[in-house]
């Protein structure tokens, strides 16, 4: 089973990566596979939502990093070194690299989709139309990811199921941190009233 899958992997791979390469976008991937791509559109999402919903904007920008970078953090040191895999120019015969100078760091699973999907995810809980914009800038970076030759595609899709995941906890735990503070709030409030003459 896990032979099949591998061969299935790989044959998406080249069909990305080969047969439906277009010479013509290759700069363009190049520059969108980079992580300043994604980042600069979280740059913009943290500039507009503080701007348009002041502070519930800003928390939910803090919350998003914080996933993102908890994200990036855990694929990076934890699942990378767990599964090991190697990436694509280092396993196969047949690669269109467009990276030359690529390090031999693990392929699975791709921190660049799991942290660009974190970040969406917990935007998209809150305002959906930013989140789906980022989600939209995620499905490009992840393909990217693909096209230049970097991951496999189930390096991205597990990359991504973990950003999903990761933006999950992340907004539990802003969820009831939040219950946790207004409870903190409520119950010195009733306090001070009891206190005073």
């Amino acid at each position: 089973m896990a032979e099949f899958v591998v061969n299935i992997d790989r044959a998406l791979f080249a069909l990305v990566n080969q047969t439906l390469a277009w010479p013509a976008f290759d700069g363009v991937f190049v520059v969108i596979t980079h992580k300043f791509f994604y980042l600069g559109a979280g740059v913009l999402a943290a500039i507009y939502l503080p701007a348009r919903y002041r502070r519930p904007g800003l928390y939910c920008v803090l919350a998003a990093a914080a996933a993102a970078a908890l994200s990036d953090a855990s694929a990076v040191r934890l699942l990378k070194p767990l599964f090991a895999r190697a990436r694509p120019p280092f396993a196969l015969e047949t690669v269109r690299l467009l990276l030359p100078h690529q390090a031999p760091s693990p392929s699975f699973p791709s921190a660049h989709a799991a942290n660009a999907v974190a970040f969406a995810f917990v935007v998209f809980t809150e305002y959906k139309r930013v989140g789906a914009a980022l989600f939209a800038v995620a499905l490009v970076v992840s393909y990217s990811r693909v096209y230049v030759g970097v991951h496999y595609p189930l390096d991205v899709a597990g990359g991504a199921v973990w950003g999903i995941f990761v933006g999950i906890c992340a907004v539990s735990g802003r969820f009831y941190l939040g219950a946790y503070a207004r409870r903190w709030w409520y119950l010195a409030r009733r306090r001070k009233k009891s206190r005073a003459p």
